[in-house]
């Protein structure tokens, strides 16, 4: 793989610039055209996929993330914004096996172990919705995603019993 030049860089940095401040469609129109020097760069892929998805494009993140897999499938970030995909567009199947590949990539994110409890939450699968959320937080115990329950309250109650406990309103 070629070296990166400091003009890639500064494209990337932009578009990174551009997607934290909330312009996606700008940051998206960036990527594109470095994308016609590097179609399956990871990282402008990467970003890609995260504007094409706040702009509601779930079909087009699904393949700029795809593309990021492709360059570096070795990167569990990749396969976690590939779990969201797929849980955003109903296919809960192929978001539970990304984000179990994110986790067998490095089982220390968090993130992922509540993406993963998500999904099971959104299929009514609480008990292994609690399990990923617990995993959630033996990894890092200040996850606040992993903290709410998945039925819309806060997980405080149900940590010791995760079909008993009560729920407290939404935080």
């Amino acid at each position: 793989m070629p070296l990166k030049s400091d003009k890639y860089f500064t494209v990337l940095e932009l578009a990174l610039l551009l997607y934290k401040k909330g312009e996606f469609q700008e940051s998206l129109g960036l990527i594109r055209e470095a994308r016609e020097l590097n179609r399956f760069d990871g990282a402008l892929c990467h970003v890609g996929a995260l504007c094409a998805f706040r702009l509601g494009d779930v079909a087009g993140a699904k393949l700029l993330i795809e593309d990021s897999i492709k360059e570096a499938p070795h990167e569990p970030i990749h396969w976690n914004v590939l779990g969201e995909v797929h849980r955003l567009s109903g296919d809960l199947f192929e978001a539970i096996k990304a984000f179990q590949q994110a986790i067998v990539l490095d089982p220390g994110i968090a993130d992922v172990y509540s993406n993963l409890g998500n999904v099971y939450s959104d299929a009514g699968d609480y008990e292994n919705a609690f399990a990923a959320y617990r995993k959630a937080l033996a990894v890092d115990p200040n996850h606040l995603p992993a903290i709410r329950d998945p039925r819309g309250g806060h997980l405080q109650g149900f940590l010791a019993d995760p079909l008993g406990g009560h729920c407290l309103p939404a935080m």
